[in-house]
This record gives structure tokens, C-alpha cells and sequence, in this order.
């Protein structure tokens, strides 16, 4: 863990993210030092006061491993932790409470979705579309989308300071996807980090600040030195 200074500069942060970067900083500061409790069944990664267990990793692997064939399981596990479920874990952390109300705003819209099949109307994040591979649809977006029935919404997903649901227009079947496979998706973010949050530059922050440790040696060599 390595806490940094911040400073409220107009083209850094928002307050809101600023003064939740703090708080969590603060925590995990004055926790150094203190025993760990002990890890829950198939925990791999221990991120602050949470864990990721190693199925949340496991269940886009075998999609990672599409997109580099050549690689072995190791690493389509680090590109699977580092690019979805690291970032998501750490955003999280963030602002609890704003990502609880979110999640509640989630489950109203999901629910509507799969009952009319229109958003609430009062509901502020509008639905959107995108076709195309996986450049035109995003990495988490087309990673996330294989093996989904086609025209059902899909459960409440997690992308970095936003829950995601979607569901899948047009796709081959899952055994059939390809690195260059292109799909038709309609899809409605619902985040509690907001764009002018800067949620990239917030997660950042978060892993220089926030301690993240492998729980057993394999993991230690997936997790990149540079998290540790």
C-alpha cells in the first residue's frame, strides 16, 4: 500500500470521489499493521476489507481465452482479474452507499425490463445499442455477453462504478465464437460513479492506495507485482 497525497485540483477529481478516495485511504491506513480475518471459501485475492473469490475470476476465462489462444490458463486468469473483476472490486469500495442505491435502481429496472420490456419511466440512464466485435462493443460488454440467451435480459452485471444489464440481439452460440466474432447487443449502464467522476482515475488511485495481496502462492503469480 502506498497512500498518496491528494490534492482538490478542478481537473483531478470531483469532491464527491476525492472525499470517498480519502475516507477509504484513511481506512486502510490506519488498518495496517492489524491481523487479516481470515479468507472465506475460494477467496484468491484479498482487496482492502473485501475478497474475490476465484470463481468470480474463473467464469470469463474461457471467453479471455478466445481473444489469446496462445496463452495459458495463468494468464487468461490475470488479463480476467485485471481487466473485469479487479477494477469492479476496487470501484466498489469507493462509494458504498452510492453503490448500494444504484444496485437498488438496478433491480427496479431489471425487474421492469423483464416484465414490459421498456425502462421505468422516470428512469434517468437510457437503454443503448452497439454491434460489432469486441473493439466496437467493449472488452467486459463482449466478454459478458457470451453464452446468454438470446432477447432475455441478463442478471445484474458489474462493470468499474456501474451496473450493467444487457441482453443479446444477435450471436452465434457460444461454442461457436470466434476473436473476431461480432454481436448485436442492447445494453443500460446504471452507475454510481459518474463520468465526470473519473472513475478510471479513481480505481487507480484506489490500487496504489488500497492494499491487494494474492491469498495462496498460485495466485501470487497470477497478480501482477505492481498490485501487490
Amino acid at each position: 500500500m502506498h497512500p498518496v497525497e491528494i490534492q482538490c485540483q478542478a481537473e483531478n477529481v470531483c469532491a464527491t470521489g476525492l472525499r470517498a478516495l480519502a475516507l477509504i485511504t484513511l481506512c486502510a491506513c490506519t488498518q495496517q499493521g492489524s491481523e487479516a480475518p481470515a479468507p472465506p471459501k475460494g477467496a484468491v485475492i484479498g482487496v482492502g476489507p473485501s475478497w474475490i473469490l476465484d470463481k468470480e475470476v474463473d467464469r470469463w476465462v474461457d471467453t479471455v481465452a478466445l481473444l489469446e489462444p496462445s496463452e495459458t490458463r495463468p494468464s487468461w486468469r490475470r488479463k480476467a482479474l485485471t481487466n473485469l473483476v479487479l477494477p469492479s472490486k476496487l470501484a466498489a469500495l469507493l462509494v458504498p452507499a452510492e453503490r448500494q442505491l444504484a444496485l437498488g435502481r438496478a433491480e427496479h429496472a431489471l425487474q421492469a425490463l423483464r416484465t414490459t420490456g421498456t425502462l421505468p419511466d422516470e428512469f434517468q440512464e437510457p437503454l443503448e445499442s452497439a454491434m460489432g466485435d469486441v473493439n466496437e462493443v467493449g472488452l467486459g460488454r463482449w466478454i459478458m455477453a457470451r453464452g446468454l440467451p438470446l432477447g432475455e435480459w441478463s442478471e445484474i452485471l458489474e462493470e468499474a462504478g456501474t451496473f450493467l444489464i444487457m441482453r443479446v440481439l444477435e450471436a452465434p452460440d457460444a461454442a461457436d465464437w470466434q476473436p473476431n466474432t461480432a454481436i448485436r447487443i442492447e445494453y443500460v449502464h446504471i452507475p454510481y460513479l459518474r463520468p465526470e467522476d473519473q472513475p478510471a482515475l479513481l480505481v487507480e488511485q484506489a490500487r496504489e492506495q488500497i492494499r491487494i495481496w494474492a491469498v495462496t502462492p498460485e495466485w501470487e503469480w497470477i497478480l501482477p507485482q505492481y498490485y501487490q
